[in-house]
């Protein structure tokens, strides 16, 4: 459970469901991961095989449901090769398995219409609000994370930018929700009034725009992010995909290369300065 500032009071989580509570499919879904993950230790010689599968289903610029629905084609692959014959399941799966990663690029490639991010990019504020991207790079292998925070005005320059690293992160939700309260400390630092917190964790910033007690593991960070809302005239939370959280995202993973804290006041190392540019040349097309 992370820890706060916030302080909030203690209370009984069910930890595998987003609003703390426990129920049967939430029960069933934390039995499925354990088999899952079963299955990928028990077959050590897939394991490699998996990763590369992964790796390029993930890497598509395809609707999430496409690719869970393939992902889940390939876990039942796997599960029955442990319970029957390898090589009688192997040919039966062995088609969607080879032919998986190229289908789908073929479909994307065909039907733009399946890849709306493609054409989405990163949209500066109204009249004088502020906006502030989040995004993490989390390490599971050493439970670290970075935090990437930047705030651009309505003109799409650079006022401020930060990298912050966290230790003793289990998670990255955990490691979305520090990102997303650095955030706010920048921009409450900074001294903006009205600041648009935007990310690409959609948990984090559907619990951000939820007024409702928390139950979930993220409760204590959802409780401060709550509490900050007292430093601004005028704050909302907005959730983009990755597309338009590209500059954020390359400034976390630049973090890992920068000792401590730091914080750059109308600059960025350069090849955030890069993105960001690219972000503002967009912006002065549409103008």
């Amino acid at each position: 459970m992370p820890i706060s500032s916030s302080n909030p009071d203690d209370a009984i989580i069910w930890r595998f469901d987003s609003l703390g509570c426990y129920s049967v499919k939430s029960g069933y879904k934390m039995l499925a991961h354990v088999s899952d993950s079963q299955i990928v230790v028990s077959t050590n010689s897939n394991v490699a095989q998996v990763k590369r599968l992964y790796s390029a289903l993930w890497s598509l610029a395809i609707p999430m449901k496409i690719k869970v629905k393939q992902k889940r084609c390939i876990i039942f692959y796997f599960a029955l090769s442990l319970t029957t014959s390898y090589l009688t399941w192997a040919l039966i799966f062995s088609y969607p398995l080879r032919s998986i990663t190229g289908e789908l690029t073929s479909i994307a490639d065909n039907d733009t219409s399946l890849c709306p991010a493609l054409r989405m990019h990163w949209i500066p504020p109204l009249s004088d609000a502020i906006k502030v991207n989040f995004d993490a790079c989390f390490s599971s292998r050493y439970r670290t994370s970075f935090s990437g925070v930047v705030a651009r005005n309505n003109g799409g320059y650079i006022m401020a930018v930060g990298t912050i690293p966290h230790h003793f992160v289990p998670s990255p939700e955990v490691a979305e929700a520090y990102a997303c309260i650095d955030a706010l400390m920048l921009a409450r630092d900074a001294g903006f009034n009205s600041v648009i917190i935007e990310g690409d964790a959609l948990t984090v910033i559907n619990k951000a725009n939820c007024r409702e007690a928390d139950r979930s593991v993220l409760r204590s960070l959802v409780k401060q992010i709550h509490s900050m809302r007292a430093f601004f005239i005028s704050l909302t939370f907005s959730h983009v995909v990755r597309t338009c959280n590209a500059v954020a995202h390359l400034l976390a993973r630049e973090g890992r290369d920068f000792p401590g804290l730091r914080f750059w006041a109308e600059e960025a190392p350069p090849s955030v300065e890069e993105s960001a540019l690219k972000d503002k040349r967009w912006v002065d097309l549409q103008n």
